[in-house]
């Protein structure tokens, strides 16, 4: 009788992208949680703008809006971001950009990255790195919302 393999497998981290300045450093985020994790990457069409293909980890492909529409013909295909959602453990959204965190949860856009967040449910833990700069007026008053709002 065969044995299976029972050692653990390395966790799954989806790695998303939004349209910060920041996500010029996405490379360096992806090479280090390659390091110890099975990564695959998403990326805003804003964060395209910031990101260098060429310093991503060789077996890293980053899905982007045009992998979502081409995957899909008809129904019983494979729908990307519901895919992807089942493949991973955990979601890092990193950078997560100002009008990335103040989307209303009921948006409905067009970024592949966001329909994996919206089907995301409680699947597991989705962690989100703001890039917001602490001096900025806008981070400022979106601190002061956020301590009126109920938790």
């Amino acid at each position: 009788m065969e044995r299976a393999d029972l050692s653990p497998r390395k966790p799954r981290i989806l790695l998303a992208a939004s349209g910060s300045v920041a996500a010029i450093k996405f490379g360096n985020l992806c090479h280090c949680f390659a390091e110890w994790a099975d990564v695959k990457a998403v990326a805003t069409k804003a964060s395209l703008h910031f990101i260098d293909r060429a310093t991503l980890p060789k077996d890293i492909h980053l899905y982007t809006d045009d992998d979502e529409w081409s995957s899909w013909n008809r129904i019983g295909d494979s729908v990307l971001h519901i895919e992807l959602r089942r493949w991973a453990d955990i979601m890092v959204i990193a950078p997560l950009s100002a009008n990335t965190l103040g989307k209303n949860p009921s948006y409905h856009g067009s970024l592949t990255a966001y329909y994996v967040y919206l089907f995301w449910k409680n699947k597991a833990f989705v962690l989100q790195a703001s890039v917001l700069n602490e001096g900025n007026e806008a981070y400022l008053s979106l601190l002061q919302d956020l301590k009126k709002k109920p938790t």
